[in-house]
């Protein structure tokens, strides 16, 4: 099933994530890479479902690109690095370079604001390969870009959890938290369990006079008992 299939595809992840690990980081084996996954797409010899990020999770667990000491210094059994997921609509989103990433490849998910949609999102199965007894933090990578009428006090996004009407998050970051010249790391769920269904999000709160756009780098997993040891 495609739980069964998400599942086991994020067990391969992160055991590919720890053997990695071992390697020196080299932006040089990512370009191979992105090379590798492009013929690959070509020839349709492998699938093309949302789960082909292969050289984004390369890209991530090996080079872990701007992340605060405090997260980068925990263990892959603690933390874990993911490119984000999205709705690819026009009207919402488009893929981007944007220079002041700190990944090598620079590609991040540009948001528009004239939405409240759910447009960039990460479910939390993919935490089954690590374990699924804790409980989570979730952590975006993002900066804001100010609309013509900005306002300190306005809601630049939300970010949240969702498992179901029951149990769910929602956290609002205001403008005067955000910056437009640099990525910053902002708590968008706390405490949260993992589950085949769930997921964490970012959106815009429609808004586009006073927030122009959100740009999503990744999304950071950290396990809520070592988030707070920081």
């Amino acid at each position: 099933t495609n739980r069964v299939r998400r599942a086991y595809t994020a067990v391969q992840y992160q055991e590919l994530s720890l053997k990695l690990s071992k390697i020196a980081n080299s932006p040089e084996l990512i370009r191979k890479l992105k090379s590798f996954e492009a013929a690959c797409l070509e020839f349709d010899i492998l699938g093309r479902g949302e789960n082909l990020k292969l050289c984004d999770f390369l890209e991530l667990c090996l080079l872990n690109p701007g992340l605060p000491p405090s997260i980068s210094k925990l263990s892959p059994e603690d933390r874990m690095v993911l490119p984000v997921d999205y709705w690819p609509k026009p009207e919402w989103m488009k893929i981007v370079e944007d220079p002041k990433s700190s990944r090598p490849s620079k590609s991040v998910v540009k948001m528009f604001t004239a939405t409240t949609a759910w447009t960039v999102y990460k479910r939390t199965n993919n935490l089954y390969a690590i374990d699924n007894d804790d409980l989570w933090d979730a952590w975006a990578c993002a900066r804001v870009i100010p609309g013509k009428l900005p306002n300190p006090d306005t809601i630049a996004f939300h970010g949240g959890f969702w498992e179901s009407k029951v149990n769910q998050q929602v956290t609002s970051i205001k403008l005067s938290e955000t910056s437009q010249t640099e990525y910053r790391y902002f708590k968008i769920a706390s405490n949260f369990p993992v589950g085949l269904t769930s997921q964490v999000y970012v959106a815009p709160v429609n808004n586009p006079d006073e927030v122009d756009s959100i740009f999503v780098d990744f999304i950071v997993f950290v396990k809520s008992a070592k988030d707070e040891e920081q």
